[in-house]
């Protein structure tokens, strides 16, 4: 059972472990590996949690790194690794926190606290929409001539991948109007990204319903 901790104890915990100047100082050294294809410390979870077996030499100094960081973090809040494992099987997750040491990293451990990248990125992919809603904060309807072809959004997706952003919320415009949609999503989900989707919903049949 997690430990209860208030908002100033666990303040004070986090800036005298992971908020370390040499802790943030090793975080920070953790950037994209080109060799592994992620982001470092994401490569580490994938490690830690046994979703991966080969990486190069300075992701498995990496996963060395967060495996202590977690460690230390489950003992001081009463979470069991079998449960840290257990939650850091979906990567997602792994992008959440991966993110989250990025922010510890550049910006310490501070209230409000600064994330190294945004959690949720909520992306309008077209202003076109089958409907015509007198209250579309967007005024969506036909789409627009320089929208972003599917290898542009593709190219967009990467970029949110490498910051590790762990969610993208897909919306217009319909985004079911693109034809590239699934195409779009089933990229970003590849990635490990937990997709959501704001869509009005008259598009979705049981064959698509299936398929998304």
């Amino acid at each position: 059972m997690p430990k209860e901790l208030d908002t100033t104890k666990t303040i004070e915990i986090l800036q005298s472990t992971i908020g370390s100047p040499i802790t943030r100082k090793i975080l920070s050294s953790l950037g994209f590996c080109e060799k592994c294809g992620k982001n470092r410390l994401e490569v580490a979870l994938e490690l830690y949690v046994g979703a991966r077996k080969d990486a190069c030499l300075k992701c498995r100094f990496a996963e060395k790194t967060i495996s202590g960081i977690l460690k230390t973090g489950g003992k001081t809040f009463g979470v069991e690794k079998s449960e840290l494992k257990e939650k850091f099987s979906d990567p997602s997750w792994r992008k959440g926190l991966a993110n989250v040491l990025t922010g510890i990293a550049y910006f310490g451990v501070q209230k409000p606290f600064v994330p190294g990248a945004p959690f949720l990125v909520v992306w309008d992919i077209t202003y076109a929409c089958n409907l015509k809603c007198k209250h579309c904060y967007s005024d969506a309807g036909t789409n627009l001539k320089e929208e972003l072809s599917t290898e542009d959004v593709k190219k967009g997706i990467d970029i949110l991948d490498r910051a590790s952003v762990p969610v993208i919320a897909f919306s217009g415009g319909e985004p079911l109007v693109r034809k590239d949609f699934l195409q779009i999503t089933k990229y970003a989900h590849d990635k490990g990204i937990y997709v959501a989707v704001a869509t009005n919903g008259t598009l979705i049949t049981k064959k698509k319903a299936k398929e998304m």
